[in-house]
């Protein structure tokens, strides 16, 4: 007989592998010519970069720099702050499951700075070393051939199965670059060096569109800086700025569900000049890495098995699998705490800005509660008096916990992200200050299913001598776990001839123990 196959390709279930790995940073920073000799170091920070990532052979390969920006005090008197920014090559490499044949990985990576030590060996050079703890969160779909739809004669017998999943009808990546002139007041005259500066997502949404996914975000920039007119006063700028980008992605509807991850670089700054050729600018450029993956909810229908009468059956199929519907869930919680003032930096006069960079350490899910638990690496930037130097930092951590009732089996498959979208301290005396953080909680959770698909099938008719060894009639006591599928394929017949000769209905259980009457098809 002629079996026409309908074969399709799926995403099978998303699979998620964190990797993390250790780098030793021990380097020698020399001052540049034209800065001034360092007295003291205030803060140091690393910022990993990455610009390359190759998987080979079960290994996946990065590559990039990492930016070492120093903040020190200047010899001399009065005393003066100034900064510096050099950057140390990163490759690391990454042992992972994730098979070759698959499609292209989703990589996304974040770090965490331990061990931080700064020693100045002399006023133009600064030994640095530290620990940085790299981890790669990888993310790939399995395809799956299946057989969705047959045709053939009216004898043949199909087994389909319905079920409701999740597909991911699209995972967009793009580069988005966040550019912006910051104009300092007036009054302030003139910009005489640029200290340092931050800058962090406080923000984001996503607006799908047909073949298209608007993203939107807000980057919060903080600038250290002083001024012609007092150099030894640290002055604060801090500004909001709003950015947008569109991705294509065939497939994409509004309605969908969506995920968006956007990981800002530390972003580039110069001083510039205003209409009337003032240095009261300040030019940034931020490189964002956006990824959009997106899902829809929809009834999947494939073959299961099949099988004719008098025909004999091959067939391929593999337990699979699949992703059930997901639930998407966005909730704000805010944390706080104390941080201890490091003993040798002075009191601080005012606070210019914290920052606050989350890192999730567990996620757990017990009887439907969701506890989500981490630590906020802290840095906090304050002003002291012009006899310190004017302004001074330090480093912390915070732990963060959160639960909410999500109402899911222990077996849900979890991803979970803080954003910070505002962070601030005040000074508490006795060398403490009281840190206060509002983040986001992110969650997607969706529950992994076990399908058998079928891969492909053969038919081939019977000969007379086979056809002559099965029984014209039989009589079979009904075992538990049987169905009128499973029977009616081994006795050669058909779900409706068995129920015809045996008056049972349809969707009714089947009695065991009762004895069936079978008649060849």
């Amino acid at each position: 007989m002629v079996l026409e196959q309908i074969k399709e390709e799926w995403n099978g279930a998303e699979n998620m592998e964190s990797l993390r790995t250790r780098i030793a940073v021990k380097e020698d920073i020399l001052l540049g010519d034209g800065k001034p000799d360092m007295a003291r170091v205030f803060q140091a920070e690393l910022s990993p970069c990455i610009e390359n990532s190759v998987l080979e052979n079960g290994r996946l390969m990065v590559s990039g720099k990492i930016w070492v920006d120093i903040l020190y005090l200047a010899e001399g008197t009065p005393w003066t702050v100034h900064s510096m920014r050099s950057q140390i090559p990163l490759e690391a490499v990454f042992e992972t499951e994730c098979p070759q044949d698959t499609t292209v990985p989703a990589c996304t990576f974040s770090y965490n700075v331990e061990d931080l030590r700064m020693i100045l060996r002399s006023t133009r050079k600064l030994n640095l070393s530290a620990m940085v703890e790299l981890t790669a969160e990888i993310m790939w779909n399995q395809k799956v051939p299946v057989v969705s739809g047959v045709t053939g004669d009216d004898d043949l017998q199909v087994l389909e199965t319905v079920r409701n999943v999740s597909r991911k009808v699209a995972e967009c990546r793009e580069k988005l670059i966040v550019k912006e002139e910051i104009k300092i007041p007036e009054r302030m005259g003139n910009i005489s060096e640029l200290l340092w500066w931050d800058a962090f997502l406080c923000s984001k949404e996503v607006q799908l569109l047909t073949d298209q996914a608007m993203v939107r975000g807000e980057l919060e920039v903080s600038i250290l800086y002083t001024t012609e007119e007092n150099d030894a006063g640290v002055q604060h700028l801090k500004e909001r700025i709003p950015f947008s980008g569109m991705l294509d992605g065939v497939g994409i509807s509004p309605g969908m569900q969506y995920e968006l991850v956007l990981q800002p670089e530390k972003p580039f700054v110069r001083v510039g000049a205003d209409q009337d050729g003032e240095l009261r600018l300040f030019v940034t450029e931020t490189l964002c890495d956006c990824m959009v993956r997106v899902y829809e909810e929809r009834e999947e229908k494939w073959i299961r098995d099949l099988y004719m009468p008098s025909h004999r059956t091959q067939r391929e199929a593999q337990t699979v699998n699949i992703s059930g519907p997901l639930r998407m869930e966005c909730v704000g919680f805010r944390t706080d705490g104390e941080l201890e003032i490091p003993e040798n930096l002075p009191d601080p006069i005012r606070v210019f800005y914290v920052t606050a960079i989350p890192h999730v350490d567990d996620v757990m899910l017990e009887k439907g509660i969701l506890q989500v638990e981490g630590v906020l690496h802290m840095g906090v930037y304050f002003q002291a008096s012009e006899e310190s130097g004017g302004v001074c930092a330090f480093s912390g951590q915070m732990p963060f916990q959160h639960s909410m009732n999500l109402g899911m089996d222990e077996d849900t498959q979890l991803r979970a992200r803080v954003l910070v979208q505002e962070a601030s301290a005040n000074w508490q005396g006795a060398g403490r200050m009281r840190a206060n953080v509002q983040c986001q909680l992110e969650i997607v959770a969706g529950k992994v299913q076990e399908a058998e698909v079928l891969q492909d099938v053969s038919l081939a008719a019977m000969e007379a001598e086979e056809l002559a060894k099965i029984p014209s009639m039989a009589l079979y006591i009904v075992q538990p776990g049987d169905s009128l599928w499973s029977i009616a394929k081994e006795f050669n017949t058909t779900a409706d001839r068995i129920m015809e000769l045996n008056e049972i209905k349809e969707g009714e259980a089947l009695p065991v123990g009762k004895c069936f009457v079978m008649v060849k098809a």
